[in-house]
């Protein structure tokens, strides 16, 4: 519950630096726990990309934890060509 009162909202979290720090530092199963509530706010499929980018970037996370988390987007309204969009900047999110 904290971790959503903190970070559950993907627009306040685009919008401070302070909680995209947090976020980048999210360890997977956390992102993981978050991303998979339903409580989770997500304004726009742009958001979620953005902060999904920013944790792969610091996190360098290996293909199966990008699998795993690539699954979890989908329930959030991500379409595959979507999620294949993001490909140039986080390649290792969009691996089968």
């Amino acid at each position: 519950d904290a971790l959503l009162a903190r970070l559950g909202n993907t627009l306040a979290v685009a919008r401070s630096a302070d909680l995209q720090t947090l976020w980048k530092a999210l360890p997977k199963r956390a992102l993981a726990t978050l991303l998979s509530s339903e409580r989770l706010v997500v304004d726009c499929e742009d958001t979620i990309l953005l902060l999904m980018t920013l944790w792969h970037e610091y996190n360098q996370p290996d293909e199966e934890t990008c699998f795993r988390l690539r699954k979890l987007l989908r329930p959030l309204g991500l379409s595959q060509p979507q999620l294949l969009s993001s490909c140039t900047t986080s390649p290792a999110l969009v691996m089968a």
